[in-house]
């Protein structure tokens, strides 16, 4: 039928993919549902010989987090129009039309439509960076970037998506220059109503591997001064920004011969503040700036100033509250609905899939809401894939958005919600910019990124007394700066973490929870899932730290030296990174740190802290028994966990989940508290298990002494006060095997206590009943006995007696 196709019926064509243009992107008439409907029409008129509306499909499916379909249809575009990728028919068109007649727009600067293919080749690049394909997501922008000519107006675009690409490989100066130069891009082009965002978005890159201990501070002090810059420059221009620290904002040492011509440019404009000239925060965030929490510092300040630049920045709009929200909005505790109704409370995140620790976290607090009392509503980021079948069958609805920011307000604008709980505001940018608004009288959040917002719209911050520093209620008063969290902090009593039992593959047949024993591990469970491994590694210990390797501080590499220096037959297992450009990165900077330990013995040849032969076999030998093994998932990472002699818990930055997968698995993990909750939680752990062992005891006479010396057992293995401590206590597991066994047969008796604990759900309603206007004994939460009553006294004064009485802070 395609020769059919006369200009009219062209025109017609083009009138729909016009008015699928018009319902996608004016905000006046905003309807996704029905520009797909003239997009597809437009397709389908066509006879399938017109291929652009293809290309706008994909932007809504892209938007809805369906990257991979969104791939396909652009794909689809480029073998219409002649794909530059193809191995077979390089540039051939296909079935356009178009493109049949006049050329490939993809071929080159000058081509007929090459604005379309650029536009279609920006749009895949960020398909494929969303599904991790980095290598072939560069390839598409070099290309797109030699077809755009200096006037195109998706350059800017073009660069962005480049600097996403480097950071994800974590070539993080490369990504800071790809940043500055797509917001020079629409700074010079329109210097008075250009988007910013590329700028903010620079300003909160961090590396995600630090090389070294004394990076550490000058990066917090960069990253502090582009952040003050930035607001600086969204009230005033760039006039009064320090030369330094504004060829440090844009990247001008990586300019050459240009950076001055650049600085010149830029600070003889008129004054041209920024403020509120973001206009969609969530695409120019894109990843908030999650990897300063694994710094170890003092993080408030930083993310209250992250939090000033963001609403400095962004829409005017951005703070505003919910139509169904009084105004001015209630103090909790809310007073009582009238006329009487459920209340309606909402969950959201990004990580409501099967297996995300964040969906998990919440998952037994879902379920023991009362029905009688409350409306739950699950909202998942990133499309209805992302909402697991645990949270799904336990809400009263749920809900799903993908990545549009407008979008996802309206909607949850809609859900005229009481409550809304997110579970972390630091790993997606979405939820990150959604906290500034007022979306429920009352906001929370919770320890699924167990760091403060710094955001003055979110009102509780959810922890725990068994694992925040026992001391951190000094901070009042004089103190009242050094408060860890922007927010009214809630500390549940007990742990404050429940999981569910760990899922598994297994379990899911049998209805058997995986909490793992000696008849679930395979002798050569290491050489069949890892046959590189070498023969007999199993025969000595293993130590095993399981944590993403951005969790690693430099100052933990000398940790993992100390403890293969004493141990000359252990060896130390990693899981490798997604990237393999940040795990090589990860090794090098190993490699550096055992090369500076080994010169730093007594008896050494190194000259000018070089190895000599002596000292390089020695530094050889410790860093070849440093394995990096491929990321493993489910059955295999607890198997992972049981098999291994000692689980390492990293620190300043440690984990949870990981922490109670360990202990599922039966496994010794050695922990070191931290001043900060996200390196305490695992120890919380610990004085569970305690509690439960003590729990199945009568009192009487000697019951203080008893408990006394059953907690030292626990501190004498497992908790660490010192990095001395640290090292060895885990040698002392790893070596000693019948201690080991005794540790682990009172672990596996405890264990699954710390699983679909009753009371931290129970606290959990106290506290929304608190808040939210009911009366606890309507929502049925029982009273704890006695003894745990007492149990859990006397765990907050162990904390405060082993914590020495002060609290230090980084």
């Amino acid at each position: 039928m395609e020769q059919y196709i006369d200009l009219r019926a062209h025109g017609t064509v083009r009138r729909y993919l016009n008015l699928g243009v018009c319902f996608h992107t004016n905000p006046a008439a905003r309807d996704l549902e029905t520009a797909l409907f003239f997009y597809n029409h437009a397709w389908e008129y066509s006879n399938e010989t017109f291929a652009l509306p293809l290309v706008n499909m994909a932007v809504i499916a892209l938007g809805n987090g369906d990257a991979e379909t969104a791939s396909g249809l652009l794909k689809k575009y480029l073998t219409g129009v002649g794909d530059p990728f193809s191995e077979t028919s390089r540039l051939v068109p296909e079935f356009d039309e178009e493109s049949k007649q006049q050329g490939s727009p993809c071929e080159r600067p000058d081509s007929i439509n090459a604005h379309e293919c650029i536009l279609a080749l920006n749009n895949l690049a960020a398909c494929e960076i969303s599904l991790h394909n980095y290598d072939f997501g560069k390839q598409i922008i070099d290309h797109a970037l030699s077809l755009a000519n200096p006037d195109e107006q998706v350059i800017d675009h073009l660069y962005f998506n480049l600097g996403t690409v480097y950071e994800k490989r974590g070539s993080m100066n490369e990504s800071a220059w790809a940043m500055s130069q797509s917001f020079l891009v629409r700074l010079l082009r329109d210097p008075i109503h250009s988007d910013p965002g590329a700028l903010a978005r620079r300003a909160l890159l961090l590396p995600p591997v630090i090389d070294h201990p004394d990076d550490v501070h000058l990066l917090r002090h960069l990253f502090r001064q582009r952040i003050e810059a930035v607001i600086h420059w969204a009230d005033h221009g760039a006039s009064g920004i320090h030369q330094d620290v504004l060829s440090d904002l844009l990247s001008l040492d990586q300019a050459g011969a240009e950076a001055q011509a650049i600085f010149d440019a830029v600070t003889s404009l008129p004054p041209s503040p920024l403020a509120h000239r973001v206009l969609d925060p969530a695409v120019s965030c894109q990843t908030p700036h999650f990897h300063l929490h694994y710094q170890g510092g003092f993080d408030r300040p930083l993310q209250e100033l992250a939090s000033k630049m963001w609403l400095k920045m962004g829409p005017r709009d951005m703070t505003r509250v919910s139509p169904h929200i009084p105004s001015p909005p209630p103090v909790p505790p809310l007073p009582a609905p009238d006329p009487p109704r459920k209340i309606r409370i909402g969950f959201i995140s990004s990580f409501f899939g099967p297996g995300e620790p964040h969906g998990l976290l919440i998952n037994d607090v879902v379920l023991a809401l009362p029905s009688s009392h409350f409306h739950k509503v699950a909202v998942a980021i990133g499309g209805s894939s992302k909402i697991a079948s645990g949270i799904f069958n336990n809400v009263d609805e749920s809900r799903s958005f993908g990545y549009s920011y407008h979008v996802a307000r309206e909607q949850l604008e809609l859900l005229e919600l009481d409550c809304l709980v997110f579970l972390e505001m630091q790993n997606e940018a979405l939820a990150h910019m959604l906290g500034f608004g007022r979306f429920a009288p009352v906001q929370i959040l919770v320890m699924g990124s167990p760091i403060t917002s710094g955001n003055p719209s979110i009102d509780y911050f959810v922890s725990a007394d068994r694992i925040e520093h026992p001391f951190r209620t000094l901070f009042s008063g004089e103190d009242a700066d050094k408060e860890h969290y922007t927010e009214q902090v809630i500390l549940l009593d007990g742990q404050g973490i429940t999981y569910p039992a760990p899922e598994s593959k297994a379990a899911a047949e049998t209805g058997v929870p995986l909490l793992l024993d000696e008849a679930h591990i395979s002798s050569t469970f290491f050489k069949d899932l890892f046959p590189d491994l070498p023969d007999g590694i199993a025969d000595a210990p293993i130590y095993a730290c399981a944590q993403h390797l951005f969790k690693l501080h430099p100052l933990y590499d000398q940790v993992l030296f100390r403890i293969l220096l004493s141990d000359r037959a252990g060896s130390v297992l990693l899981q490798s990174a997604k990237e393999p450009q940040k795990t090589a990165r990860i090794r090098e900077r190993i490699r550096r740190s055992i090369d500076a330990a080994t010169c730093s013995l007594p008896v050494n040849d190194c000259e000018d802290a070089s190895p000599g032969p002596v000292s390089r076999e020695l530094a050889d030998g410790i860093f070849g028994r440093i394995r990096f093994l491929p990321r493993v998932f489910t059955d295999d990472f607890m198997r992972l966990l049981a098999s291994s002699s000692v689980v390492l818990h990293p620190f300043p930055f440690g984990g949870s989940k990981t922490s109670s997968d360990a202990i599922a698995a039966g496994s010794a993990i050695v922990v070191h508290p931290q001043v900060y909750l996200r390196g305490r939680m695992a120890q919380g752990f610990y004085y569970t298990l305690w509690k439960t062992e003590e729990l199945g005891r009568a009192g009487g006479e000697g019951a203080e002494e008893r408990r006394r010396a059953s907690m030292d057992f626990w501190y004498d293995c497992c908790i660490a006060l010192s990095e001395d401590e640290y090292v060895e206590k885990v040698l002392r597991l790893g070596r000693e095997v019948g201690y080991r066994k005794e540790v682990e047969a009172r672990i596996k008796a405890g264990r699954g206590a710390l699983f679909d604990d009753g009371s931290v759900s129970r606290e959990w309603i106290r506290f929304l009943g608190r808040v939210l206007g009911a009366d606890a004994g309507e929502l049925g939460v029982e009273e704890e006995g006695a003894l745990e009553r007492e149990l859990d006294a006397w765990i907050m004064e162990d904390l405060q007696m082993r914590n020495g009485g002060g609290l230090a802070l980084t």
